[in-house]
């Protein structure tokens, strides 16, 4: 084992014994559910409430159901391999030809994830001062800030500032919600009836339908969840409780704001016979409804979770393709030391690309930021299959996790049934997003 593995197994932290431990010792799942939401939950549950109701609610049910059993498989074969390998790792093995597909992946999806919330945040922003300053502006304003925050790769200093933004995109968007009055009864047929309206607005019932999977169960940013495990300091089996419980709190956390956002779409716009197909449509509407002061307050919450989205992702990802490229260059199995990444030129330099890139989406006569978040999240379904596939893989076969921890009979069911679901919603994918670009030409 190497130095600086060695070093961080050594640096591990405490196992908490009790509850306030626990919640102290939470963070990994805070911080991808923060960087999940912002990436495409918030904008397709505020344009599916106002288009939809409550109709597509069972989309993003089943969405979130998916993301906790298969981020869940992934930290636990991070945790209880018994090579002690990355996931990444594993996949070379299966075949030297996954972690270069996924590290192309990576790549793409780092610039397209990052395009619209760049976007989106600096529209959020100039619509929060009534206009002053440019969104362009704005959106340089954050990328600045954000490359300044994530740069040297310290994961403790990001935790630390996404619990802050917590607390505003909690008053924000639940108290909205609240302000709004959501219909239970409304909330529960929508979960539990499967219906699949016709079609309103400016985006397919299928296409809302498809990109929640993309944004919630199929989106390669669940991936990201283990090189947060690891920067914790969690290593080994017997940090698997306590990772499970950090992750069941942050899906409690992404379905609280999910339905949030979902309640003021499904209240305050599509009771109104209004929908949205851009993030000013959406301002204007919420201030016709809400009032000015609602309309801040919404606003807040907005440019919150953008920034915690745009902060996780540049650094998740960064984490992502170092070991990627790390695994394909070498034959090294264990993760990389949490205090060595952020000083990797291959970290840095994948921080830029992802927050200097998508500063061309800011030029005049590009897409709105509603309709590329849509299209993005539809897109990174058709990677679905493919990582699921390796996942079932590597966890079904002991000569990969061990006999302990390889995955129950009807965890081998439920993922067969992931891949199936996968592979259709990638067919209706690029058909749905064949259709909305040859619109937009």
């Amino acid at each position: 084992m190497s130095p600086e593995n060695t070093k961080s197994i050594q640096e591990t932290p405490p196992i908490p014994t009790s509850f306030w431990g626990y919640i102290k010792s939470f963070g990994p799942g805070l911080v991808v559910v923060l960087t999940w939401l912002g990436a495409g939950d918030l904008v397709n549950s505020a344009a599916a409430g106002s288009n939809y109701g409550y109709a597509l609610m069972w989309g993003l049910a089943i969405s979130l159901l998916f993301r906790f059993f298969i981020v869940n498989v992934i930290a636990r074969y991070h945790l209880c391999n018994q090579h002690g390998e990355t996931v990444m790792a594993a996949f070379k093995r299966i075949h030297p030809i996954v972690p270069i597909l996924l590290g192309i992946a990576v790549f793409a999806f780092g610039h397209i994830y990052s395009s619209y919330m760049i976007k989106g945040i600096g529209e959020a922003t100039h619509h929060l001062l009534y206009g002053f300053g440019s969104s362009y502006i704005w959106s340089l304003f954050w990328v600045a800030l954000i490359t300044f925050l994530v740069f040297a790769g310290k994961f403790d200093r990001v935790q630390r500032v996404f619990y802050l933004t917590l607390g505003l995109l909690t008053l924000s968007l639940l108290g909205i919600a609240i302000y709004s009055g959501p219909n239970v009864f409304g909330i529960v047929k929508g979960t539990f009836l499967f219906e699949i309206p016709r079609d309103q607005g400016s985006f397919s019932a299928l296409l809302i339908v498809v990109s929640l999977i993309g944004a919630v169960a199929g989106s390669v940013a669940n991936l990201l969840y283990p090189y947060f495990i690891q920067q914790k300091g969690w290593i080994g089996p017997r940090y698997r409780k306590v990772q499970r419980y950090d992750l069941f709190f942050g899906i409690i956390i992404i379905i609280v704001l999910d339905l949030a956002v979902w309640v003021v779409g499904a209240e305050e716009l599509h009771t109104r016979g209004l929908t949205i197909s851009t993030i000013e449509d959406l301002a204007n509407l919420l201030k016709l409804t809400l009032g000015r002061f609602g309309g801040i307050i919404f606003y807040v919450g907005v440019l919150a979770a953008l920034f915690n989205a745009l902060s996780g992702a540049a650094m998740g990802y960064s984490y992502l393709l170092c070991d990627i490229i790390h695994k394909i260059k070498t034959d090294e199995k264990l993760p990389i030391a949490k205090d060595k990444v952020g000083k990797m030129l291959n970290y840095k330099l994948m921080v830029l690309w992802c927050l200097l890139s998508p500063l061309i989406w800011l030029l005049p006569g590009m897409p709105d930021f509603i309709t590329m978040t849509v299209l993005g999240n539809a897109a990174s379904v058709i990677l679905f299959p493919v990582i699921s596939l390796a996942l079932w893989y590597i966890t079904a076969n002991t000569s990969y996790i061990g006999t302990q921890y390889k995955n129950k009979w009807w965890e081998n069911i439920l993922i067969a049934i992931l891949v199936i679901v996968g592979i259709v919603m990638s067919y209706f994918s690029v058909v749905q997003i064949a259709s909305k670009v040859a619109e937009l030409l």
